[in-house]
């Protein structure tokens, strides 16, 4: 099982903080490289029948531990969703590939996403290289902290990439629309907004973790096949999902 332990860990792994130097972060980086990125490909992805070779390929690219708050970089790979503060929190490895893999990116695609929160999921769909890719975001620190990080470690040079701070992520951001796929990253309750959908291009895809009121959390795909006609597909359901556990980091 791919769970991180203390005993095991390089000694310089204890001086890790949000002001580590560039060299530590270099061996800290290559420490993961070394087995927990592939652990998290083979028991996480494969073992659940996910088998897109870019989306696989992004993932072992994207260095998820540095977009995670300092005190559960130890935790990065697991199966588990990391809070990240404001009420919001990174998706398990495998949700966020699925969703990946569910907005289906081609070259040619301009791509949406709702919520930038650290910036992990922006980095991967950046690997997709499409036309255009937009990320919003309401939090002003998540703005910050992802452009900078994004910038540092070289996602979205080529400038097809646009982080935005807006005040209602609900809105989405009419003035590029239309959108080949619309990835929402917060999970929503019941009723996705109105306005999403309408950014959505024919063909399109939109795909959102929703929440119900019997507790049940799913993820949906709704594709535009028309105007006003939508197919939607349940992709993956939980009715408890998995949290880090705070008290693992009390000492």
């Amino acid at each position: 099982m791919s769970s991180f332990q203390r005993v095991g860990f390089p000694s310089f792994f204890n001086s890790f903080s949000a002001g580590t130097s560039d060299r530590l972060l270099e061996e800290l980086d290559q420490f993961f490289d070394s087995q927990f990125r592939m652990d998290m490909i083979e028991e996480q992805l494969l073992a659940r029948g996910l088998r897109a070779e870019k989306v696989i390929q992004s993932m072992l690219d994207v260095p998820r531990h540095r977009f995670l708050p300092s005190s559960y970089t130890y935790s990065a790979y697991d199966d588990v969703s990391i809070p990240l503060g404001y009420q919001r929190s990174v998706h398990p490895p495998y949700l966020t590939a699925l969703m990946i893999e569910a907005a289906d990116i081609q070259p040619q695609d301009r791509v949406l996403e709702v919520g930038t929160g650290c910036g992990y999921t922006t980095a991967l769909l950046s690997r997709f290289r499409p036309q255009q890719l937009i990320s919003i975001e309401e939090v002003e620190e998540f703005v910050e902290d992802s452009v900078s990080l994004l910038k540092k470690l070289g996602f979205g040079e080529d400038e097809t990439l646009a982080v935005m701070e807006l005040a209602d992520l609900s809105e989405g951001f009419p003035p590029a629309a239309p959108y080949d796929a619309v990835i929402v990253n917060p999970p929503i309750f019941n009723n996705l907004p109105p306005a999403l959908f309408r950014q959505v291009a024919a063909n399109g895809r939109l795909i959102a973790p929703i929440i119900h009121e019997d507790g049940l959390q799913t993820l949906s795909r709704f594709t535009r096949m028309g105007d006003d006609v939508w197919v939607e597909e349940i992709l993956f359901e939980q009715r408890n999902p998995k949290h880090i556990n705070n008290h693992e980091h009390d000492d």
